[in-house]
């Protein structure tokens, strides 16, 4: 059990470090009305700017901006699905999110970081974990990619439609939700 709870602790700071940007680095915010600002951005789940050093920094919402690229990783911002608890049987509710993209091609593959907990009282552990958003690029919308079989065959079966072959081994369970990066990398592949 300490070896789980090392590990999970352990990949929640790698994935707080791939996501986070902690000290203010060198970037750019798009803004709705598509003006864009460079200077210096600190992104800590709370978007900071400067535009020196010495200037105070501004804090913007996700529903301020379009976006921002910090250290060339691009987030954007989109009306996501979020969960109040990481359980399928919650209704969803749409709020306006930063997602970092992961993958950008026919189909885009975005993710943001969740807290959710494991276990029961004083031997629950909460930890953070990532949910996957992705979007075809003839859509506007950003589906939260289900870790349920069901669910993800019929999400991934109409945004991946264009790949027959990539379908099938989705559907015969070749390729499941742990492969979702390299069943979109193959599908911008193979329909260049």
């Amino acid at each position: 059990m300490h070896m789980q709870i090392s590990q999970i602790l352990k990949t929640a700071d790698s994935l707080k470090e791939s996501y986070f940007h902690k000290s203010f680095e060198e970037g750019k915010i798009i803004f709705l009305n598509n003006t864009v600002k460079s200077g210096l951005i600190k992104f800590n789940g709370n978007l900071l700017f400067k535009e020196s050093d010495e200037s105070k920094s501004e804090k913007y919402k996700s529903k301020e901006v379009m976006g921002f690229v910090i250290n060339r990783d691009t987030f954007i911002t989109a009306s996501v699905a979020t969960y109040s608890m990481p359980n399928p049987n919650y209704a969803p509710s749409k709020s306006i999110q930063f997602l970092k993209q992961l993958i950008k091609g026919k189909a885009c593959l975005y993710y943001m970081l969740v807290r959710t907990t494991s276990g029961f009282g004083s031997s629950s552990v909460s930890y953070l974990a990532r949910i996957y958003y992705i979007r075809n690029s003839t859509s506007s919308e950003y589906p939260l990619v289900p870790s349920k079989k069901k669910a993800f065959v019929e999400l991934l079966s109409t945004i991946l439609s264009d790949d027959v072959n990539l379908i099938s081994e989705i559907k015969k369970g070749d390729l499941k939700y742990s492969d979702i990066t390299a069943v979109v990398q193959r599908f911008n592949q193979s329909t260049l």
